[in-house]
């Protein structure tokens, strides 16, 4: 991230009297990088860096600790929604040297899976509109959902 241009960036936003529970700031990195912006100007570069690393550390430990909360959140509404999850891993695609080959990875491992899962998905739910408008159309609900072609709009 640090590589990417993160620092440019939280500089940019970057206030000495900000609040860091609403908007922009709350993305992890910004509060991290505060001390070090007010700072930096006033220490040496052995401080700097110090004061740097410390930053990056932190960052680091608030984005484990993210990822963290997401995956129990996903685990969560899983088991609640009784819902078959799909993991779909885009490392291979930060991975590619060129852009040409990172969209083609992403096109190869990201794009075309994503799709033929969000096809299945959608097919599925067409069957199961399709059940229960006849179900509905059988005890005297047949005016329920429209024509044939608004089906899965009326019931999503």
């Amino acid at each position: 991230m640090m590589e990417a241009g993160l620092l440019e960036e939280v500089r940019e936003v970057h206030d000495p009297k900000a609040d860091y529970f609403v908007g922009i700031r709350r993305a992890i990195g910004v509060p991290e990088l505060h001390e070090y912006l007010c700072y930096e100007s006033l220490v040496d570069r052995g401080t700097q860096r110090k004061m740097l690393d410390a930053a990056v550390k932190k960052i680091k430990e608030n984005t484990e600790i993210l990822a963290c909360r997401q995956l129990l959140k996903i685990q969560r509404l899983s088991k609640k929604w009784k819902l078959s999850m799909h993991r779909v891993d885009a490392t291979e695609v930060f991975l590619k040297r060129t852009e040409e080959e990172a969209d083609e990875a992403w096109e190869n491992l990201v794009a075309r899976q994503t799709k033929r899962i969000v096809d299945k998905f959608c097919d599925n739910q067409v069957m199961k509109n399709d059940d229960v408008e006849h179900c509905l159309t059988s005890i005297g609900a047949a005016s329920y959902g429209g024509g044939s072609g608004s089906r899965a709009h009326n019931m999503v």
